[in-house]
Protein backbone atom coordinates (compact mmCIF):
# COMPACT_ATOMS: atom_id res chain seq x y z
CA UNK A 1 0.00 0.00 0.00
CA UNK A 2 1.38 3.56 -1.27
CA UNK A 3 0.50 6.95 0.50
CA UNK A 4 0.90 10.14 -0.02
CA UNK A 5 -0.02 12.53 3.49
CA UNK A 6 0.03 15.88 3.45
CA UNK A 7 0.74 18.00 6.42
CA UNK A 8 0.44 21.42 7.43
CA UNK A 9 3.41 22.34 10.01
CA UNK A 10 3.28 25.83 12.21
CA UNK A 11 5.83 28.63 11.63
CA UNK A 12 8.01 27.50 14.74
CA UNK A 13 8.78 23.89 13.35
CA UNK A 14 12.39 23.72 11.82
CA UNK A 15 12.29 23.01 8.09
CA UNK A 16 15.68 22.20 7.45
CA UNK A 17 15.53 19.06 10.00
CA UNK A 18 12.02 18.31 8.90
CA UNK A 19 12.70 14.34 8.90
CA UNK A 20 14.19 14.78 12.08
CA UNK A 21 11.02 16.03 13.51
CA UNK A 22 8.76 14.06 11.86
CA UNK A 23 10.49 10.24 12.02
CA UNK A 24 9.11 10.23 15.73
CA UNK A 25 5.90 10.63 14.69
CA UNK A 26 5.88 8.08 12.31
CA UNK A 27 7.88 5.11 13.77
CA UNK A 28 4.79 2.75 13.69
CA UNK A 29 4.59 3.16 9.55
CA UNK A 30 7.76 2.84 6.76
CA UNK A 31 8.19 5.83 5.67
CA UNK A 32 9.91 6.00 2.19
CA UNK A 33 10.65 9.83 2.57
CA UNK A 34 9.86 13.17 3.72
CA UNK A 35 9.95 16.32 1.55
CA UNK A 36 8.75 19.62 2.08
CA UNK A 37 5.88 20.42 -0.24
CA UNK A 38 7.99 22.58 -2.25
CA UNK A 39 9.96 19.98 -3.60
CA UNK A 40 7.42 17.70 -4.46
CA UNK A 41 7.25 17.36 -8.48
CA UNK A 42 3.26 17.11 -8.32
CA UNK A 43 2.81 20.14 -6.21
CA UNK A 44 5.68 22.59 -8.29
CA UNK A 45 4.21 21.46 -11.28
CA UNK A 46 0.85 22.12 -10.92
CA UNK A 47 1.98 25.68 -9.10
CA UNK A 48 3.95 26.74 -12.51
CA UNK A 49 0.84 24.87 -14.21
CA UNK A 50 -2.03 27.11 -13.00
CA UNK A 51 0.54 30.33 -12.90
CA UNK A 52 0.59 29.91 -16.77
CA UNK A 53 -3.06 29.81 -16.76
CA UNK A 54 -3.50 32.55 -14.54
CA UNK A 55 -1.73 34.37 -17.65
CA UNK A 56 -4.27 33.99 -20.28
CA UNK A 57 -7.21 33.84 -17.79
CA UNK A 58 -7.24 38.25 -18.24
CA UNK A 59 -7.87 38.02 -21.81
CA UNK A 60 -10.59 35.52 -21.57
CA UNK A 61 -12.31 37.76 -18.82
CA UNK A 62 -11.51 40.93 -21.08
CA UNK A 63 -13.35 39.38 -24.19
CA UNK A 64 -16.05 38.58 -22.40
CA UNK A 65 -16.38 41.68 -20.66
CA UNK A 66 -16.02 43.33 -24.33
CA UNK A 67 -18.69 40.81 -25.86
CA UNK A 68 -20.76 41.69 -23.48
CA UNK A 69 -20.92 45.69 -23.60
CA UNK A 70 -21.38 45.28 -27.44
CA UNK A 71 -24.50 42.67 -26.88
CA UNK A 72 -25.64 44.98 -23.91
CA UNK A 73 -25.24 48.11 -26.08
CA UNK A 74 -27.33 46.49 -28.88
CA UNK A 75 -30.02 45.37 -26.33
CA UNK A 76 -30.61 48.86 -24.08
CA UNK A 77 -30.24 50.80 -27.48
CA UNK A 78 -33.33 48.85 -29.06
CA UNK A 79 -35.16 48.72 -25.56
CA UNK A 80 -34.80 52.78 -25.85
CA UNK A 81 -35.79 52.99 -29.45
CA UNK A 82 -38.98 50.76 -29.12
CA UNK A 83 -40.00 52.81 -26.22
CA UNK A 84 -39.43 56.56 -28.10
CA UNK A 85 -43.03 57.26 -28.20
CA UNK A 86 -43.30 56.55 -23.92
CA UNK A 87 -40.37 58.82 -23.89
CA UNK A 88 -42.00 61.59 -25.69
CA UNK A 89 -45.08 60.86 -23.84
CA UNK A 90 -43.23 61.09 -20.45
CA UNK A 91 -41.60 64.57 -22.11
CA UNK A 92 -44.79 66.22 -22.86
CA UNK A 93 -46.50 65.52 -19.65
CA UNK A 94 -43.65 66.96 -17.56
CA UNK A 95 -41.44 64.48 -16.69
CA UNK A 96 -37.97 65.96 -16.24
CA UNK A 97 -35.27 64.17 -18.71
CA UNK A 98 -32.80 62.88 -15.77
CA UNK A 99 -35.65 61.26 -14.11
CA UNK A 100 -36.40 59.06 -17.37
CA UNK A 101 -32.29 59.05 -17.38
CA UNK A 102 -32.01 57.86 -14.11
CA UNK A 103 -34.92 55.17 -14.34
CA UNK A 104 -32.39 53.44 -17.51
CA UNK A 105 -29.41 53.64 -15.01
CA UNK A 106 -30.97 52.21 -12.07
CA UNK A 107 -32.38 49.41 -14.39
CA UNK A 108 -28.87 48.68 -15.81
CA UNK A 109 -27.89 48.66 -12.08
CA UNK A 110 -29.99 46.18 -11.30
CA UNK A 111 -28.94 43.93 -13.63
CA UNK A 112 -25.79 44.63 -13.08
CA UNK A 113 -26.14 43.36 -9.77
CA UNK A 114 -27.80 40.46 -10.40
CA UNK A 115 -25.31 39.62 -13.39
CA UNK A 116 -22.57 40.37 -10.58
CA UNK A 117 -24.21 37.31 -8.37
CA UNK A 118 -24.89 34.99 -10.88
CA UNK A 119 -21.31 35.54 -12.35
CA UNK A 120 -19.93 34.70 -8.73
CA UNK A 121 -22.02 31.40 -8.60
CA UNK A 122 -21.18 30.23 -11.46
CA UNK A 123 -17.70 30.59 -11.08
CA UNK A 124 -16.78 29.02 -7.78
CA UNK A 125 -18.87 25.84 -9.38
CA UNK A 126 -16.91 25.98 -12.49
CA UNK A 127 -13.36 26.57 -10.58
CA UNK A 128 -14.53 24.22 -8.32
CA UNK A 129 -14.75 21.31 -10.96
CA UNK A 130 -11.88 22.56 -12.31
CA UNK A 131 -9.60 22.36 -9.55
CA UNK A 132 -11.18 19.14 -8.54
CA UNK A 133 -10.50 17.43 -11.36
CA UNK A 134 -6.68 19.14 -11.72
CA UNK A 135 -5.68 17.64 -8.71
CA UNK A 136 -7.12 14.47 -8.84
CA UNK A 137 -5.21 13.62 -12.01
CA UNK A 138 -1.76 14.83 -9.97
CA UNK A 139 -3.30 12.74 -6.73
CA UNK A 140 -3.41 15.57 -4.64
CA UNK A 141 -5.71 16.05 -2.04
CA UNK A 142 -7.99 19.05 -1.12
CA UNK A 143 -8.37 19.32 2.29
CA UNK A 144 -10.16 22.68 1.95
CA UNK A 145 -10.64 24.31 -1.51
CA UNK A 146 -8.66 27.24 -1.54
CA UNK A 147 -12.26 29.08 -3.07
CA UNK A 148 -14.45 28.48 -0.26
CA UNK A 149 -11.87 30.88 2.17
CA UNK A 150 -14.13 33.46 3.62
CA UNK A 151 -11.48 35.99 2.16
CA UNK A 152 -11.38 34.76 -1.33
CA UNK A 153 -15.27 34.31 -1.58
CA UNK A 154 -15.43 38.07 -0.36
CA UNK A 155 -12.42 39.35 -2.35
CA UNK A 156 -14.16 37.37 -5.42
CA UNK A 157 -17.80 38.90 -4.60
CA UNK A 158 -16.74 42.36 -4.81
CA UNK A 159 -14.28 41.77 -7.80
CA UNK A 160 -17.51 40.25 -9.71
CA UNK A 161 -20.11 42.57 -8.49
CA UNK A 162 -17.74 45.86 -9.31
CA UNK A 163 -16.84 44.64 -12.84
CA UNK A 164 -20.85 43.64 -13.82
CA UNK A 165 -22.04 46.94 -12.53
CA UNK A 166 -19.54 48.48 -14.41
CA UNK A 167 -20.01 46.75 -17.59
CA UNK A 168 -23.57 47.34 -17.04
CA UNK A 169 -23.26 50.88 -16.37
CA UNK A 170 -21.33 51.45 -19.44
CA UNK A 171 -23.58 49.33 -21.70
CA UNK A 172 -26.35 51.18 -20.70
CA UNK A 173 -25.17 54.96 -20.21
CA UNK A 174 -24.41 55.18 -23.86
CA UNK A 175 -28.15 54.27 -25.20
CA UNK A 176 -29.18 56.21 -22.25
CA UNK A 177 -27.35 59.87 -23.19
CA UNK A 178 -28.48 59.83 -26.57
CA UNK A 179 -31.68 60.55 -24.65
CA UNK A 180 -30.59 63.79 -23.36
CA UNK A 181 -29.65 65.12 -26.57
CA UNK A 182 -33.31 64.52 -28.19
CA UNK A 183 -35.97 67.22 -28.47
CA UNK A 184 -39.11 66.98 -27.03
CA UNK A 185 -40.98 66.40 -29.94
CA UNK A 186 -38.71 63.98 -31.91
CA UNK A 187 -40.00 60.87 -29.92
CA UNK A 188 -43.65 61.29 -30.17
CA UNK A 189 -43.07 61.37 -34.62
CA UNK A 190 -43.60 57.87 -36.13
CA UNK A 191 -40.35 56.58 -37.23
Amino acid sequence: LYTNLSLQLEDSVDRANLEDVLKPHFAQVEVDRFEAREDNFAFAFLKKDTNAISMFVPAIVGVFALVTIVVSLVIFGQIIRNERQEIGTLMALGVPRNKLILSYLSSGLMIGVLAGFVGFLLSIGISGAFVTDYSKAFGLAIVLPYWLEPSVLAAGLVKSLISSVVIAMISVSIPTMKLSLIHISEPTRPE
